[in-house]
């Protein structure tokens, strides 16, 4: 009897891996960042979690739904960066309808952390770097969901990589599914380092 689980060939495969996706464009960066320097925003403006944020300006949970060109622009690309990412993971071609239901941006100041934390209500999350700061300090730290009770020799694989860090570079995307932990780690640069942040559902729909 076929097991349509059983692979019909020996030997070491992964399952259960996590997928990332990673897309550059810098030339939206420039719009964006006149547009987030042109709003009057301090503090938390979200409301959401002050006590996780510090040295951080954070936005409302609206930027998507503006209608500044260079705005627009931004989530257009993201948009379509996410349907590519979602039918390469799931190995299908859907016609996939994406929709960003919140985002933000950051500015984040010297001694500026975020802690560790997960997105809910959404599938998909995004973080892009309109301006990176200063190097060396302050980068994304993705905490590996895979754990084990009982730890020897055999699970090393698992303990090996306990997280994911991501360099801060201008006009980098990531995209990450949403129940990935994650928290920025001390930035102690002295410039400005500016993220746009979104959550995203998908459904099957009619995208040409």
């Amino acid at each position: 009897m076929n097991d349509d689980n059983q692979n019909s060939t020996e030997g070491v495969e992964a399952n259960f891996s996590t997928p990332f996706a990673f897309y550059n464009n810098d030339s939206l960066t420039d719009g964006v960042k006149d547009y987030i320097l042109e709003q009057s925003v301090e503090g938390i403006v979200s409301g959401v979690a002050p006590e996780s944020k510090h040295g951080i300006i954070e936005s409302d949970f609206n930027l998507v739904r503006t209608e500044d060109i260079r705005i627009k622009d931004l989530f257009g690309w993201f948009a379509n960066k996410l349907f590519e990412t979602v039918n390469t993971v799931n190995r299908r071609q859907d016609k996939l309808e994406v929709f960003i239901n919140e985002s933000w941006y950051h500015i984040t100041t010297t001694n500026g952390t975020h802690h560790a934390h997960h997105h809910t209500g959404c599938s998909w999350c995004g973080i892009y770097y309109v301006d990176a700061g200063d190097e060396g300090s302050g980068e994304t730290v993705f905490i590996n969901p895979i754990t084990s009770t009982f730890q020897d020799a055999g699970t090393h694989y698992l303990n090996a990589t306990s997280s994911a860090v991501i360099q801060p570079q201008r006009g980098k995307l990531v995209l990450f599914p949403s129940y990935l932990t994650h928290y920025q780690a001390l930035y102690t640069g002295s410039k400005d380092r500016i993220v746009v942040g979104f959550n995203a559902t998908l459904k099957i729909g009619n995208r040409k």
